[in-house]
C-alpha cells in the first residue's frame, strides 16, 4: 500500500467512525487535508481514490 493510499484509507476511517464525535476532530481533519496536499491529492481526487478503495 503507498503512502497516499494509506492516508486515504485513514481519512476515510476517520470520516466513518470518529468525525464530529472524536474530541480532536477538527485538529485531525486539518491533518488529513495538510497530508493529502502534500502528496498532490485534492478533494476531487481524495473522493475518487476513496471510492476505489471501498470497491476493493
Amino acid at each position: 500500500m503507498t503512502l497516499k493510499s494509506l492516508d486515504v484509507h485513514n481519512r476515510k476511517d476517520f470520516e466513518t467512525h470518529h468525525l464530529d464525535s472524536h474530541p480532536n476532530s477538527p485538529v485531525l481533519t486539518q491533518y488529513f487535508a495538510n497530508w493529502l496536499r502534500a502528496l498532490g491529492v485534492d478533494e476531487a481526487g481524495y473522493r475518487a481514490l476513496r471510492d476505489m478503495l471501498a470497491m476493493r
